[in-house]
């Protein structure tokens, strides 16, 4: 009776809270007295269409300023057509009188027996004068034509998080420079599956149809500070292509345009991630066990307390509640027996333990400790679930502890 009393009293549910916010995350090299940047971007486009469009004015100018001449070269055009019509008129008068007096001289037996019709004449169109149409003003077309201000993608797209822009002093000077886009014909491909139909009986193979657009933008990238080069060569990332897919081929001008941004973006986290103090977004869930007959009330406040850390985080600045939950979770796993399905701290319970204490480690630049309840769950035979997420939790915990060995 005892032993029924105790597996019933901790029969566990593990719940998940899930959780997104962000947190600042700590440079890979930082730079000991940096004061600011300044970045520029070079790219393969026109910074306008001003170009264009003033050509087509001048040509418009020209247009304008010519008409006189025009004008006064079509009156001369349309004398010399009035000229050459008398002279046609002429030789048409001259023609039709010599095939007149020819047709004369036949006798009615030879008419009909040449078939000959009686000439008429035919005299030509006289010519009208169509005085040549006042210059109008078009418009270039510019919407098939590429344009990027370098200045506007700077400030737009390229910052050193944690830093301010400066002319003068120990910044950091960077230049993106973007190469030809570069891009592959969209590809047709299907995916089949089976369908029941209702009319026939039975089931049909249905094809549907769509398109992957293979596509990349080499860019090289510079960074100094001073006079020493900290980066200098085509970004990795830049040339690893990209696809999209869709039910129909994409407008490849839209692709190219949208890859100036993202090239860009490619680089401005390549700086941050090594040299800037960017927030990132965490996600995952906070578990924790559900508590019917006030059993678990430690993790549950304990739940509580993170919850309210990760709610309220602000970069960092608000982790004191997430430290307490974090002493309550290694106070409990003291008690873990993952070989006992009749204690309260069990298998179940252990792991969601072990997850909540690996993420906080991490929020809190604890990697140690992270690495730690890492290598306690690895020990564990944990569901799918978690085994899917321990390649990317080992990853994370490598990374901070070069991000916090580096900290200065």
């Amino acid at each position: 009776m005892l032993l029924t009393f105790s597996t019933a009293c901790f029969s566990q549910s593990i719940e998940q809270e899930p959780v997104t916010f962000e947190s600042e995350r700590l440079p890979l090299h930082p730079i000991a007295g940096l004061e600011g940047y300044s970045f520029s971007v070079e790219t393969p486009y026109k910074a306008n269409n001003d170009a264009l469009i003033e050509e087509a004015k001048a040509k418009f100018d020209t247009e304008v300023a010519n008409y006189p001449n025009k004008v006064a070269e079509s009156e001369v055009l349309h004398e010399k057509a009035l000229a050459q019509y008398e002279e046609d008129v002429v030789k048409a008068r001259e023609n039709y009188k010599i095939q007149a007096d020819e047709y004369d001289k036949l006798s009615a037996v030879e008419k009909i027996a040449l078939k000959a019709k009686a000439p008429v004449l035919n005299l030509p169109s006289k010519p009208n004068y169509y005085k040549p149409q006042m210059p109008v003003y078009t418009a270039p077309n510019t919407s098939n034509i590429i344009t990027f201000d370098p200045l506007v993608l700077a400030g737009s797209y390229l910052k050193l998080a944690g830093y301010n822009k400066a002319t003068s002093g120990n910044i950091m000077v960077g230049k993106v420079i973007l190469n030809e886009f570069q891009s592959e014909a969209p590809e047709r491909k299907f995916t089949e599956k089976k369908v029941y139909n209702t009319t026939s009986k039975t089931y049909e193979m249905q094809k549907t149809y769509y398109y992957i657009t293979k596509y990349n933008r080499p860019t090289y990238l510079i960074l100094q500070v001073g006079n020493e080069i900290l980066f200098e060569g085509m970004l990795e990332s830049s040339l690893v292509q990209d696809s999209i897919k869709g039910a129909t081929a994409p407008n490849m001008l839209t692709v190219e345009r949208e890859s100036v941004r993202q090239s860009i973006a490619l680089a401005n986290e390549y700086i941050n991630s090594n040299y800037g103090y960017s927030q990132v977004s965490h996600t995952f869930d906070v578990e924790y066990v559900k508590n019917k007959k006030a059993d678990y009330d430690d993790l549950e406040s304990a739940k509580d307390l993170a919850l309210a850390s990760y709610k309220y985080f602000e970069g960092g600045k608000n982790k004191e509640s997430l430290l307490k939950a974090i002493k309550v979770w290694e106070q409990t796993l003291q008690e873990s027996d993952v070989e006992s399905n009749k204690v309260r701290i069990d298998k179940k319970v252990t792991i969601s333990i072990l997850l909540n204490l690996i993420n906080a480690c991490m929020v809190t630049e604890n990697p140690i400790d992270a690495e730690k309840y890492y290598l306690a769950l690895k020990k564990i035979n944990v569901p799918y679930r978690v085994e899917l997420t321990l390649k990317s939790l080992e990853s994370d915990i490598r990374e901070l502890k070069s991000r916090v060995d580096a900290k200065i």
